[in-house]
């Protein structure tokens, strides 16, 4: 919230203001997710069932992976800015978001 509140509205971005807002939004929300989910599992005694458990840690050790790589995507974004969306940074970037792409599906 405070970060929205403090980006000026007259900075030049190579990306509209609105989008880069929504991106804010939606990395917020994550970890608010992620602690209502772990929430609702630890006061429910939830236990995951003996059928699935390997299934479940391949899923699991997927979705730590696709995380990985979007936390690299992310970092690198900030170097992209940094150099004005130019030069080898750009392609560096798109092939991140392709694998994320891919590791976001396979999960």
């Amino acid at each position: 919230r405070e970060l929205r509140i403090q980006l000026p509205k007259g900075v030049l971005l190579p990306v509209p203001r609105s989008d880069l807002l929504r991106l804010l939004y939606i990395q917020a929300e994550i970890p608010k997710i992620a602690k209502n989910i772990a929430t609702l599992m630890l006061s429910r005694k939830m236990t995951i069932p003996k059928s699935i458990i390997e299934s479940f840690g391949q899923y699991l050790h997927s979705a730590i992976e696709t995380s990985i790589q979007a936390n690299q995507a992310i970092s690198e974004l900030d170097e992209l800015l940094e150099t004005g969306f130019s030069g080898s940074e750009i392609e560096l970037v798109e092939n991140m978001i392709v694998k994320l792409d891919k590791l976001d599906i396979e999960t």
